[in-house]
């Protein structure tokens, strides 16, 4: 009696569940669920489709949001219910800014009580030209930019090494020599450079705990130009291994 008890609630349990899962909207119908926008330019900035749907139900239906995993589309849906046999549109643009290459992109429309439905947008990005000062976004100073300000290392074993390439850049009218002094002997940076005007380079963190520690350590990598100390960059790191 216990079991049978048991496994009527179990039932119960899955038809509920199954009750409240989502399903398709069989009443809306895209004229096309899929657009291509074939290559376009980063350059050119955003653009933008307007997919056509029908309520080809009997109750009127009301959109209520679209949703993409990826904050380079944007949705909008009809703010009015859509009346049967009316039409209107989902709106959706894709932002092409630093995504260089093919994307296919998938929109989830929901509507009513629990359905949805899915529309794509597909195409390929050609890469566009950025200035040094979108493409590196911290200012040391003196002109030296970089593309990171903080480098967190995570978990560093005592006795190994472990490296991470900051890339620098020459937003000034003149070359630079650069070179490099850590705050803490654990972390070392491979040499300095010599960087012309509008020029770009790459330089190797390297850090080696020689003991460890249970606290998160924060080391300061100065750069130097024409004597002069510029911003520094921060080290992230804790003296362990990850397993313990």
């Amino acid at each position: 009696m216990k079991a049978n008890g048991l496994l009527s609630i179990m039932v119960l349990l899955i038809c509920s569940a199954v009750s409240h899962a989502q399903s398709v909207n069989e009443s809306v119908r895209f004229d096309d669920k899929i657009h291509d926008f074939g290559t376009i330019s980063e350059s050119a900035g955003k653009v933008t489709h307007r997919f056509r749907f029908t309520n080809v139900g009997s109750e009127p239906v009301v959109m209520l949001r679209a949703r993409a995993g990826c904050n380079c589309v944007q949705a909008q849906v009809p703010s009015a219910p859509i009346a049967p046999g009316a039409s209107d549109y989902v709106t959706v643009t894709f932002d092409p800014e630093y995504r260089p290459g093919h994307f296919s992109k998938e929109i989830v429309v929901y509507s009513g009580d629990r359905q949805y439905n899915r529309i794509w947008v597909k195409g390929d990005v050609e890469e566009g030209a950025h200035n040094l000062a979108e493409n590196y976004r911290y200012d040391l100073g003196s002109g030296l930019r970089t593309n990171y300000r903080v480098m967190n290392f995570g978990h560093v074993a005592p006795g190994s090494r472990q490296s991470k390439t900051l890339t620098l850049a020459n937003n000034s009218s003149s070359t630079m020599r650069i070179n490099f002094r850590s705050d803490d002997p654990d972390v070392e940076v491979s040499g300095g450079c010599l960087l012309r005007a509008g020029g770009e380079a790459k330089i190797e963190i390297i850090v080696s705990p020689r003991s460890k520690g249970s606290m998160q350590r924060s080391v300061m990598v100065y750069p130097t130009v024409a004597d002069k100390q510029l911003q520094p960059v921060e080290i992230v790191y804790t003296p362990r291994s990850a397993s313990k």
